[in-house]
């Protein structure tokens, strides 16, 4: 084999250049395959669409955006309607669906509850005073983002 200049490239030399170009293509394939991996909008309502929901709520609207801009972490949001609107009656109602569906979660100051589901990349946090009036709970949401 030849090198540029039409000198002879030693047989390691050689070992050492395809080493180099299959590691290159490695993480080449690595790359493209882990940054094809990360949630739709799509996976990601499921996902929302997939969390327990107290008995009661209703679905009013979903949104989807990227936060931070062009290249930032996707979310989707689908917000409920709760008539009853008590924040403690929810928080505990909501605790005990997630606990009958054997998720995992953890409280966040009083108005939140936040869980990771296993395989996935995504975290979900259970907002219980989404929109609305501050302290209603009239309108809670899912919010679902890529991680």
């Amino acid at each position: 084999m030849r090198g540029k200049q039409g000198h002879r490239v030693p047989p390691r030399r050689r070992r050492h250049q395809r080493d180099v170009a299959l590691l290159v293509a490695s993480v080449a394939v690595w790359s493209l395959a882990t940054g094809c991996s990360s949630p739709s909008y799509n996976d990601l309502s499921k996902i929302a669409h997939g969390v327990p929901v107290p008995k009661g709520l209703t679905v009013d609207h979903e949104d989807t955006f990227t936060n931070g801009g062009i290249g930032g972490t996707k979310q989707v949001n689908l917000v409920y309607s709760n008539p009853a609107g008590d924040c403690d009656a929810l928080r505990t109602a909501w605790a005990a669906a997630l606990k009958a569906a054997h998720r995992h979660y953890s409280i966040v100051g009083t108005a939140q509850l936040r869980f990771t589901l296993p395989n996935s990349s995504a975290s979900v946090a259970i907002t219980l005073d989404w929109a609305g009036p501050i302290n209603t709970c009239e309108q809670p949401a899912i919010n679902v983002e890529q991680t």
